[in-house]
């Protein structure tokens, strides 16, 4: 929709939006129109957007496939590593975790991994030179050895649809820091915490609590992995399938 590198305008959003309910204007779906979204944030948008012209939105959370090898992931013990992986801006809230690292500079064995394509310029980078480990490229087959070698992932967003990366996360049994914005489907102290975007303090001390309790992360762990298999390809079919008998059901 949009070339990731360049920031979204608020005309460039307004544009998008009218472009948007005029097609939907234009398919004449009837007064019994009906709009599958697969995230909570993205049902806010488009009700606060366009309720004037949405009969009803539901939410039918997207998948993520899942195979054998991947249910079976083995943990290795790490110390403290995060990881990210995503292009490294702004919107994914870089700069809030890079900050987050910076305070917890001083936890034995911490180590922050991002995995992903600097978004904007190096210089903001440069006063967290030795905070973090970037890796900048990853072939996608070989991003699971990352997920295993984690302790915990960090994934601050701004603003998504459902970040994957957050489920391939939660089927490696890593406990989940996020943010409400990122669509996920981490529940707060269940697979890990979700924190208020852009603060910082909320990051620091929820990797301080994984970090100082090994049976909380332990437990997290093993929750994460249990969530995992609820967004399989088979679970999402049924999802779809049961939402179309309630939109058909008389």
């Amino acid at each position: 929709m949009r070339d990731p590198d360049k920031a979204l305008r608020w005309a460039d959003v307004d544009d998008i939006l009218n472009r948007v309910a005029n097609n939907a204007l234009n398919a004449d779906l009837g007064p019994s129109r009906r709009v599958a979204v697969f995230a909570e944030n993205a049902a806010e948008t488009a009700l606060a957007h366009l309720g004037c012209l949405l009969g009803s939105a539901s939410t039918v959370p997207v998948n993520f496939h899942l195979t054998a090898e991947e249910t079976a992931y083995i943990l290795v013990d790490s110390d403290s590593r995060l990881l990210f992986v995503g292009h490294l801006s702004q919107r994914k809230g870089i700069g809030y975790l890079l900050e987050a690292a910076r305070r917890l500079r001083g936890m034995p064995g911490l180590e922050l991994v991002l995995v992903g394509r600097r978004v904007g310029a190096d210089a903001a980078f440069a006063p967290y030179e030795g905070v973090f480990r970037h890796v900048p490229h990853v072939p996608f087959h070989e991003v699971h050895a990352l997920f295993q070698d984690a302790d915990a992932f960090v994934y601050p967003s701004l603003h998504e649809g459902s970040a994957f990366v957050t489920y391939e996360a939660l089927a490696s049994g890593l406990p989940v820091i996020t943010t409400p914005n990122a669509g996920s489907v981490v529940r707060d102290g269940q697979e890990g915490y979700v924190v208020p975007i852009r603060d910082v303090d909320a990051i620091v001390d929820r990797v301080e609590r994984l970090q100082r309790d090994p049976d909380l992360r332990a437990a997290m762990s093993e929750a994460a992995r249990r969530r995992a298999l609820d967004f399989t390809w088979d679970a999402y079919r049924k999802r779809v399938a049961a939402q179309l008998d309630r939109w058909l059901s008389p």
